[in-house]
């Protein structure tokens, strides 16, 4: 993998093509309903499998070696099978969340095999709102927003997602840091899942421990759902306790890092 190659890439003034990167484990419901929104509107689709380490393990999820046993696979191996030039099934079993997200940044992937220049995350119980959303006025805006406005000097761009509150219904939209362009500039921080930084430039900057590049600016064009509903059984409560163990272990690397 290429993490912030020295020989810079430049990608300025080009048109914005863009892959969609997802990390997954027993997501299939969830799969089903995210491509069912996405398929054909992006150049690229890259998809993580693996259970994240120190997850809570069922009997039936220590069958499968740390990867998807719920047919998740199956389902996007027809998709890959179909076209392997637009999409990308990684296998990351009992990897960390940070080695995890850290795999969707490498640029041999993003450049020489998909030939992308920017991504958006989705999470794996997020989709399209299609009756929101205007494809030509996304990818119109991408364009004049990293482009023409921003000169290709930012990475993160701000993208509304809208989460679903049981008993509420959608809440209000808010602007997530989901897009990204020359991700391979990007690095999360190494004691945190949810920071990241350019690592040619802020990486030597003396900021806060709490730093992360926020979003520069709105992309227009897009609203995603965020539906914990497409979640398997059992998902919520394996995720607290995976979270109580994260976030210890994210201290103790912040405490090391002072001694």
């Amino acid at each position: 993998m290429m993490f912030c190659s020295i020989r810079e890439v430049l990608y300025y003034n080009r048109p914005i093509e863009v892959a969609t990167v997802t990390v997954f484990h027993n997501s299939l419901k969830g799969l089903r309903k995210l491509l069912s929104t996405i398929n054909h509107h992006f150049r690229s689709y890259v998809f993580i499998d693996g259970i994240y380490k120190n997850w809570p393990m069922t009997e039936e999820q220590k069958k499968g070696n740390g990867l998807s046993t719920d047919g998740s696979r199956e389902f996007l191996l027809d998709y890959v099978n179909d076209r392997p030039s637009r999409f990308k099934l990684l296998d990351a079993p009992f990897k960390s969340e940070y080695e995890k997200r850290m795999m969707y940044l490498d640029a041999e992937l993003l450049i020489r095999e998909l030939g992308v220049n920017a991504i958006l995350i989705l999470d794996s119980d997020e989709y399209v709102n299609l009756k929101e959303t205007n494809w030509e006025l996304f990818y119109a805006d991408l364009d004049n927003k990293i482009n023409k406005k921003h000169h290709g000097s930012w990475n993160v761009y701000g993208i509304p997602v809208s989460e679903y509150v049981p008993q509420r219904g959608f809440d209000n939209y808010q602007d997530y840091p989901s897009l990204w362009y020359k991700p391979w500039d990007m690095i999360y921080k190494p004691q945190s899942h949810y920071q990241f930084i350019n690592c040619r430039w802020e990486l030597t900057r003396h900021f806060n421990d709490n730093y992360s590049q926020y979003p520069i600016d709105k992309i227009e064009g897009i609203k995603v759902y965020h539906d914990h509903g497409v979640r398997e059984e059992g998902y919520t409560q394996s995720k607290e306790e995976y979270h109580s163990w994260l976030r210890q272990h994210e201290q103790d690397l912040v405490n090391r890092k002072y001694r």
